[in-house]
């Protein structure tokens, strides 16, 4: 942690000490800062403003009319009420100029009522009823937003529409209701009075009713009386009627006797005859007075009886009419009334059933008295007529033949077989008779019993109607009957206010937003954040030098980087919240908002920075990518329910979800715990992003050395350079290395020559799947609108597995290059590596780029001053070796590059490139360096030409065959060793002002086979 704030503190003295940077720290402080108060300040309240947006409204509406509401123009009304409706601009024009206007974008939106429009709408009042219809356009290419408040407006149309409607409707019906109810004022006074005035009429009736049922009572008590005085009567004409049976049968059998003797010529039987004939002719005489007596007697009965029912049918109407009157003037509605109504009403149903079978019965009595009294008078008439036979016997036997005689008897004996069946009939019907006035009595009984219980129904009726017509005199008193009479009152203007609007929602705003601006700022300021971060980690370098630092670690210049940019992102976040604030942002802790903002800030910055450092473009984009999403996935401008389910997915772990809930808090209100939980879940991100910036990042030297190495060789993009603490050889690579034999090294090169072949293969293999795939994907989802989140996942993951695939070729390809320069160490540096577990080949060194083998590179040359700031990137980055050695004797020639006394200066040969390395090297340390270094150098010139020319790939094919070949015979033997080649008089150049001219080892040209000419090479050198 020492070093870290080492590098912080030096890194903040460079730029106290260089004034140009102050600018370019303002900006990056400032210009953040911006984003954030411009769109708040644009955003501030936009509805207010709506009234200048133009909404064109023509109006073609005619009169119409109808019963109910008399003539309407409702295009009027809406007119009208629009002229005072200040949402939007409304201008009054006609059709066309609507239509032009909305065409043209001078308005956003137009109304057209058309002519039918009042008339359509009155027709809901008739059985033919015509949706009407409002026209409404609408020019959706004048933006996103105002179709969607124009669209307001036309709600606002039609609701003054149908407010209009129903106003006009309810002021009519609310005014007839009025005019109705005042002529019902009066009515109901007089209703009320003869409401009362009925009852005491029904209670009086009920009354007399209550005395003729007695009358009646006793009527019926007479009539029983009658009916058992009838009865015995009844009695006594059996008994006569048996006693003329019985001479009936002396007459037969003496008539009998008499014909048998007239047939034996006996005249002595005639005076008995006569005198029998005599008897049967006094008997029926007596029944025949009998009978007229009974009849006589019956008729008494029968007048009296139907007088009694007469009565009896008369009280029952009238009960019936009690009954009715009382259903007619309401009081059954009360259930007092109501039980003793229903109670009388079932006995008046009972009594009515019970009078209707007593008529029925006295019919049939009538009927059989009167056939009984017909079939006496038939009997004493046949008597007679007997007689008469009998004398005119008496004559004929006198003064006639015996046949007449026998004759005369014979029809003598037939009227009395007659007469005897006629008495027998007459006993019959006498008999039912009895039986039907026993019934007639019973009947009578119930009736009297009825009459009594009718009696006391009525009693019962007459107190409930007594009870009602005083209620009815209260009634006039109470104060729901003064409310009645006050409906005369109505206000048909606020009923058909009401009508129109019958209900108000009451809002109560929790947590109120004084504008549209405050809502806002939290997205805003929570991009405003990320977006600073961003252009932190693109204008500063990622990697820390060791410029003042010893033995300087990955983490540590990790940590020691971020301090400084947290620093920035501190002062960023501090003009974002202060000008918030004196913008007038509405804030419930203004304290609060400016922490929170700087904690956002750095937890932004720990993930921005940590996605570049370890993964340099490739990370910036992610960044750059995670800002396009988050402004959709969380809910910054839409609630999030409102966004596709793939961003509904991903809002819960996107950061951006909890700084703006922070915000939120900040700005509208707490509730509960709610900001400290959002802030717990945010730092989880920043340490996650710390971890993984910490251990990954010394594993990642390796990816973002070749990444920026292969980004600088382009000459146009802006890179890093090679990280300063480069990743270590692992021990058993350098043991390796130490014990190879020639089969080793030859087995290396042959894998490393084979890569190479089949390197721009898998590049053109990746470049041709990266086309075609996102190509297809973006054909199906063309086609298949429902995916179109899946299949975007699926795009976005197959570019990633490509940048990942290349990524991958590219450090196998420099694994390669650092095992053949590792082989291509001197045994002593091998040793001393070994030794000392050095953690890179070079050392330490602060590494730039020399500018005649690349541009567009970092360079920090005047930040840290001095020769080592300008140390050789060509070194660095393949790890070459510098160590220390014994001293020296002499020089390679044409520099003052020291050698050990064993090592030759013949066999090296050294482009100026490569001395001009080594001398700045030699320059920047104090100890000098061993003959090896030399060595190592050349081989490093002819990898970097060899880089270089690899970029064409016939050249890049030519090398590789050439590698092979130089170091297989027939593809299975070694070459053997040559002896050193004695270097060639070549002519020199005299040097030239930027350190050119013509040197040992330097390329001159390609032979025709590819290979290049060298001055003074050593075999051992292109081995």
């Amino acid at each position: 942690m020492r070093n870290a704030l080492r590098i912080y503190w030096r890194d903040l003295g460079r730029i106290a000490r260089t004034p140009a940077t102050w600018i370019i720290v303002f900006g990056l402080t400032f210009l953040p800062a911006l984003y954030s108060w411009v769109n708040i300040y644009g955003f501030w309240n936009p509805y207010q403003h709506t009234d200048k947006l133009s909404v064109a409204v023509a109006n073609c509406d005619q009169d119409a009319s109808s019963d109910l509401t008399g003539t309407v123009n409702l295009g009027n009304a809406i007119v009208e009420a629009l002229n005072s409706n200040d949402q939007l601009g409304w201008t009054f024009t006609s059709e066309d100029d609507a239509l032009d206007q909305v065409k043209s974008g001078k308005s956003y939106a137009a109304f057209v009522i058309p002519a039918d429009f009042s008339s359509d709408l009155l027709t809901i009042l008739t059985d033919d009823f015509q949706q009407p219809s409002l026209e409404y356009y609408v020019n959706e290419k004048q933006g996103a937003v105002a179709p969607r408040i124009t669209g307001t407006g036309a709600t606002t149309v039609d609701t003054e529409i149908n407010s209009e409607f129903v106003a006009t409707v309810s002021k009519v019906v609310a005014d007839k209701l009025s005019s109705a109810v005042a002529d019902a004022n009066g009515k109901l006074d007089t209703a009320n009075a003869n409401a009362t005035n009925a009852l005491h009429t029904a209670s009086s009736k009920i009354g007399d009713a209550q005395t003729k049922l007695d009358q009646l009572s006793q009527n019926i008590s007479g009539e029983r009386s009658e009916v058992r005085n009838v009865h015995g009567t009844i009695d006594q004409l059996s008994q006569q009627a048996d006693s003329l049976g019985a001479s009936l049968d002396d007459v037969i059998t003496q008539a009998g006797a008499t014909q048998q003797a007239v047939m034996n010529f006996s005249m002595s039987l005639t005076s008995p005859m006569l005198a029998s004939l005599q008897k049967v002719n006094t008997a029926t005489s007596t029944a025949s007075v009998a009978m007229g007596t009974v009849q006589t007697n019956y008729a008494e009965l029968n007048t009296q009886v139907g007088l009694g029912l007469g009565n009896a049918q008369s009280v029952l109407d009238t009960e019936q009419g009690i009954i009715d009157q009382i259903n007619a003037s309401g009081l059954a509605n009360d259930p007092a009334v109501q039980q003793q109504l229903q109670k009388l009403t079932d006995r008046h149903t009972q009594s009515q059933q019970n009078l209707d079978a007593l008529k029925n019965q006295q019919n049939n009595i009538t009927t059989t008295v009167n056939d009984t009294t017909t079939m006496v008078r038939n009997l004493s008439d046949d008597t007679q007529k007997a007689t008469g036979s009998l004398g005119t016997l008496t004559t004929t036997l006198s003064g006639s033949s015996l046949p007449t005689i026998g004759s005369g008897f014979t029809s003598l004996n037939s009227a009395l077989a007659t007469m005897v069946s006629t008495a027998s009939q007459q006993k019959q019907i006498v008999t039912q008779v009895g039986s039907l006035l026993d019934q007639l009595d019973d009947t009578l009984g119930q009736l009297q019993d009825l009459l009594s219980s009718t009696k006391d129904s009525l009693g019962t009726l007459r107190t409930s109607l007594d009870g009602a017509a005083t209620d009815a005199g209260l009634l006039a008193q109470t104060q729901t009957w003064q409310n009645i009479l006050k409906a005369t009152q109505l206000d048909s203007t606020k009923i058909s206010d009401f009508m129109s609007s019958p209900t108000q929602i009451e809002t109560e705003r929790l947590y109120p937003v004084n504008n549209y601006g405050s809502s806002m700022a939290p997205m805003f300021t929570a991009l405003t954040m990320w977006i600073g971060c961003l252009a932190l980690v693109i204008l500063f370098r990622l990697d820390a030098d060791d410029e003042g630092i010893e033995n300087m670690t990955a983490r540590q210049s990790y940590i020691g980087r971020y301090l400084l940019l947290g620093t920035m992102s501190v002062i960023q976040a501090l003009i974002v919240s202060i000008g918030e604030i004196v913008m007038g942002v509405q804030l419930a802790s203004p304290a609060l908002l400016v922490v929170s903002t700087i904690l956002v800030g750095l937890v932004f910055l720990s993930l921005i920075y940590t996605l570049s450092v370890c993964f340099t473009h490739i990370g910036i984009g992610v960044a750059m990518l995670l800002a396009f999403i988050q402004i959709p996935g969380t809910s910054g401008l839409y609630p999030i329910e409102m966004m596709p389910s793939f961003f509904q997915r991903l809002y819960p772990m996107l950061p951006f979800t909890y700084a703006i809930n922070m915000f939120r808090e900040c700005i509208a209100g707490f509730y509960g715990s709610l900001y400290w939980s959002n802030l717990a879940l945010l730092l989880v991100f920043a340490v996650i992003s710390f971890a993984f910036g910490l251990l990954v990042r010394p594993v990642m030297t390796n990816l973002t050395r070749v990444f920026n190495k292969e980004a600088l060789d382009t000459h146009l993009m802006v890179a890093e350079q090679t990280p300063t603490v480069a990743r270590r050889y692992r021990l058993d690579q350098m043991m390796r290395a130490l014990g190879a034999n020639d089969e080793y090294r030859r087995q290396i090169m042959l894998r490393a020559a084979r890569y190479e072949v089949r390197y721009p293969r898998l590049q053109r293999g990746a470049l041709v799947a990266g086309i075609i795939i996102p190509s297809l994907l973006t054909v199906l989802s063309a086609y298949n609108s429902h995916n179109k989140p899946l299949i975007l996942a699926l795009w976005v993951l197959w570019m990633a597995i490509i940048i990942v695939f290349l990524l991958a070729i590219e450090l196998v390809r420099d694994s390669y290059q650092r095992q053949m320069l590792l082989l291509n160490v001197a045994p002593d540096e091998l040793r001393h590596m070994v030794a000392t577990n050095s953690s890179t080949l070079f050392g330490r060194v602060s590494a730039t780029i020399d500018p005649r083998h690349g541009s567009g590179a970092r360079n920090d040359g005047a930040a840290s001053g001095g020769a080592a700031a300008n140390a050789a990137a060509q070194a660095t980055a393949y790890d070459v070796p510098v160590t220390q050695a014994a001293a020296p004797t002499h020089y390679v020639p044409g520099t003052d590059i020291p050698v050990r006394d064993d090592e030759p200066t013949q066999q090296i040969d050294i482009s100026p490139e490569t001395i001009a390395l080594a001398q700045t090297i030699q320059d920047s340390q104090d100890t000098p360096t061993g003959g090896a270094t030399a060595a190592a150098l050349t081989k490093l010139n002819d990898a970097i030409v060899t880089r270089i020319d690899a970029r064409a790939e016939a050249r890049d094919r030519q090398l590789t065959d050439q590698l092979i070949q130089r170091f297989t015979t027939d593809g299975t033997q070694t070459p053997a060793p040559q002896a050193p080649a004695q270097p060639q008089p070549t002519p020199q150049t005299p040097p030239q002002p930027d350190g050119g001219g013509t040197r040992a080892g330097d390329v001159i040209a390609d032979n025709s086979d590819g290979t290049a000419n060298t001055t003074g090479t050593d075999p051992k050198r292109e081995a």
